[in-house]
């Protein structure tokens, strides 16, 4: 995995597209491991933007979760679902709080590092619960799919994965671009539900595994959490993305 994580910024995307993760390590990552549950173990990983979990250590091949889409509440963020890995340009595919038209969005980073990535035709609407998916097809083709289970409609996108790409991480969280000032009580942006991955020799799993699963936190300069992820629940298949409250 990379030495680093950080984001891309897609501006060729439409107005109000999201940063993607680079899934990876930094150096404050590094720090003293902590267990969050039985099932997520090692160091925790620090990001600038993000909050949720990642399942490592296998080759994956299609990552899911289902999300009911909140209001804004006053902040920009998503519900994203990630394929990445060591030296491999992530696929991600989000929904932004709020919904609507253009509130559903992809990205990949195309040949010779150009930049690549959409809107997908969606117009879901605050309560829709939408199950978000990428799976790889390991002949070289990415399918990203946004099913609105409330409106009864689905679309995927049939794209060309990266070149030689070998994921092995499949992540789900929150994207909160820009940190916001604390707030007096701790606030959930997106309740994730129905997650799970499955790896390229047909291992299915909930982020408990069958393989090693990390916690993501979102840590401002100064060492402020801005946000993290509840515990996981419901055998790993459920948790919360939590703006937190200053302590």
């Amino acid at each position: 995995m990379r030495r680093r994580v950080g984001r891309i910024l897609l501006g060729a995307l439409a107005a109000g597209a999201s940063a993607v993760l680079i899934i990876g390590t930094s150096a404050a990552s590094m720090a003293k491991p902590t267990m969050v549950r039985p099932g997520v173990r090692g160091p925790v990983i620090v990001t600038t933007s993000q909050a949720g979990y990642v399942a490592v250590g296998q080759h994956f091949r299609f990552v899911t979760t289902t999300v009911q889409v909140p209001p804004k509440a006053g902040y920009v963020h998503y519900a994203e679902v990630v394929l990445g890995g060591h030296a491999v340009i992530p696929a991600t595919l989000g929904v932004r709080a709020g919904g609507g038209s253009g509130s559903v969005l992809w990205n990949v980073v195309g040949p010779l590092g150009n930049m690549g990535g959409g809107t997908m035709k969606l117009a879901p609407k605050i309560g829709d619960w939408l199950m978000l998916s990428i799976y790889y097809n390991q002949r070289g083709r990415d399918y990203f799919t946004v099913s609105d289970l409330t409106q009864k409609v689905s679309r995927t996108l049939n794209l060309p994965a990266p070149a030689h790409a070998v994921y092995t991480a499949a992540e789900v969280a929150c994207l909160l671009p820009t940190a916001p000032s604390a707030p007096k009580a701790d606030i959930r942006l997106w309740k994730f539900t129905k997650t799970g991955a499955t790896t390229s020799s047909g291992a299915r799993g909930s982020m408990y595994g069958p393989w090693t699963t990390r916690k993501i936190i979102d840590v401002a300069t100064g060492g402020r959490i801005v946000m993290s992820p509840w515990f996981l629940w419901n055998g790993g298949h459920n948790f919360g993305a939590w703006i937190r409250a200053a302590s």
